[in-house]
């Protein structure tokens, strides 16, 4: 009977261990499903909360959790005291099994299981679950003493029962292995049958209630992927540069047209601060506008910019953005979009200038030919003024005082006349003959003429292509206009070691050129370029530097007619005139006049 005993009481409790190990693994099993994204983010308050719903299985003993070897995340202790909360895992597990069958300080048996946590396929985790035997030993023992009485009665009878009973344990359990099994390859919609109303029922409920909340999960994040992937499709395949910086200026996001803006790849960009990008001169500027804006915390409009590009060239850029707060209200960050616009402002810009420059041609035309109408009726009325005065003369005795003061009014018509044919040069009214004149000596023929009359003073510079052909037009006017030049070069110079150079070269117009310019067209021409390093001239008095009267010197140093007949000279022979200048550094006068064949 003893023996029978024994046979008994080892059965039972083998049956019902591997029943506890069966359920055990499979809670273990799941519960590191469940709690895989909390340990790939390390959230601890949801670890937390996940580990507090196993104390309501009674037997789980402990649990922790391992982000990694060194690294335990959160442990649970419900009803086993020797548990140590400071041992580590040797290794991360593979799979899940049995670590280890050890007994408390009060000699209860715990079986210890390990399992690995996997997100995506990967391992980022460990879950070490301690579950107690003692209800196993009260049960086997129990049930053991029954054995025995039944045994001593009718021992047949008794091994028979045993043998049911462990039948009626396993079977659910092995139902619910097949059913993890089925889950953990995928098939979340499977439900786990089950008729028993003990703790094996109770598990498959848990089990088909974490397999929905999974389920859920996974729509969930399915859905949010679809969100993601619409958010990265609309910002990759936009013509406008997104991005996304932090508090202090970083780049954390950018799309991949700020290569076709910058010539950077959004991936070079990253880390890096926005103000990297600004060209060095203006850094400071932008940097104090930006970084008022996020103090503020307000958007950012319509904010032009300069960007600096891989290639060295500066770029236009208007900004808008909007900032990121956190659910304190904090500033966190701003995202925004950028837009180049350097060819929009340089269009802008040409438009602008031609529109000015029209506006500026119609104004001078309106004042040459009011000009040429003043010059012409003033010539008619000198003319009656010298012929009179002529024919006074001739009355009068040439050593008289009347003689010698109609003699000076004879001097001032002539002045007079010479200020109406400069008139009438500028209304283009009056010209002289024009021929095909080789440009090169011209030039030279002037700058001699000019050096003479400086005397070293300032040094001159020549750079003279002698293979420039010929212009149609009067060498004496050419030469007037470049000695009208020079000698306003010559005025500008208020620092030692000043010079003017004078060039000239073939040049072909082309449409960019001419379209900048509206009396140029496409053709073959010759430039000539006077440069000085002078005082320069502001934006005010460069725009009115070829108004007819307009003068910068003291009243009775300059009647305005200068540049102004200059101007009327080169239109006269379908050419142009342009100036550019800037204070402190000099002036530039370039002169474009149509080249022709030789005779």
């Amino acid at each position: 009977m003893g023996a029978t005993s024994f046979f008994l009481l080892n059965n039972i409790r083998q049956n019902m261990l591997e029943s506890f190990r069966n359920r055990g693994l499979l809670l273990a099993t799941e519960f590191a499903k469940k709690v895989a994204e909390g340990v790939l983010i390390e959230d601890i308050l949801l670890l937390d909360n996940s580990a507090n719903k196993l104390e309501t299985y009674p037997d789980i003993g402990y649990v922790s959790i391992y982000g990694d070897l060194n690294t335990k995340l959160i442990t649970r202790i419900f009803i086993i005291e020797t548990f140590e909360d400071n041992q580590t895992l040797k290794s991360l597990p593979q799979e899940t099994y049995l670590s280890s069958l050890l007994r408390d300080k009060k000699r209860i048996p715990v079986l210890e299981i390990l399992t690995p946590v996997i997100y995506e396929n990967e391992i980022v985790g460990a879950v070490q679950l301690g579950m107690s035997l003692q209800r196993i030993d009260k049960e086997v023992m129990n049930r053991t003493r029954s054995s025995i009485f039944l045994v001593t009665v009718f021992i047949m009878l008794s091994l028979m029962v045993s043998y049911l009973l462990s039948l009626s344990i396993t079977q659910p359990i092995n139902a619910l292995v097949h059913g993890v099994k089925m889950i953990s390859a995928g098939k979340l919609s499977h439900i786990v049958e089950s008729n028993d109303k003990s703790e094996i029922g109770e598990l498959a409920d848990s089990i088909n209630k974490m397999t929905a909340d999974l389920r859920n999960t996974t729509v969930s994040i399915n859905i949010l992927e679809k969100e993601q992937q619409r958010f990265r499709d609309v910002a990759e395949s936009s013509g406008d540069w997104i991005w996304e910086v932090d508090a202090q200026g970083r780049y954390v996001y950018s799309n991949h047209t700020v290569e076709n803006i910058l010539g950077y790849k959004s991936e070079y960009i990253l880390g890096k601060f926005f103000y990297d990008f600004y060209p060095p001169n203006e850094k400071e500027e932008f940097m104090t506008k930006v970084f008022t804006a996020f103090h503020n915390k307000k958007e950012i409009k319509d904010f032009i910019n300069y960007g600096l590009r891989k290639d060295g060239n500066n770029i236009i850029i208007v900004t808008t953005g909007v900032p990121i707060l956190d659910p304190e209200g904090k500033m966190v960050g701003y995202r925004g979009v950028n837009r180049d616009i350097t060819k929009t402002k340089q269009a802008s810009d040409e438009k602008e200038n031609l529109q000015r420059q029209l506006l500026q041609s119609q104004k001078m035309e309106s004042i040459g030919t009011m000009a040429s109408g003043i010059a012409h009726n003033f010539n008619n009325i000198l003319a009656t003024i010298r012929g009179y005065t002529e024919m006074a003369l001739d009355d009068t005795d040439q050593n008289s005082r009347t003689h010698s003061d109609l003699q000076k009014v004879i001097k001032g018509v002539i002045s007079a006349q010479k200020l109406a044919q400069q008139m009438l040069i500028y209304s283009r009214s009056y010209k002289e003959e024009a021929q095909n004149i080789a440009i090169s000596p011209v030039i030279k023929e002037v700058l001699s003429m000019f050096k003479a009359s400086v005397k070293g003073a300032i040094e001159i510079r020549e750079n003279i292509d002698n293979n420039c052909g010929y212009v149609l037009a009067d060498s004496n006017q050419i030469q007037h206009v470049i000695l009208n030049i020079c000698t306003n070069s010559v005025h500008s110079m208020n620092k030692p070691n000043g010079f003017i150079e004078i060039s000239l070269s073939r040049i072909s117009i082309d449409v960019g050129l001419a379209s900048r310019h509206k009396d140029l067209k496409e053709g073959d021409y010759v430039k000539i370029s006077i440069e000085d390093n002078g005082h320069g001239i502001d934006k005010d008095t460069l725009d009115r530097v070829f108004e007819p009267f307009f003068t910068t010197k003291e009243v009775g140093k300059g009647t305005g007619l200068g540049l102004s007949m200059v101007q009327g000279i080169i239109k006269s022979y379908n050419g142009e005139i342009t100036v550019e200048s800037e204070v402190g550094k000099g002036t530039i006068f370039t002169i474009y006049l149509p080249r022709t064949n030789a005779i």
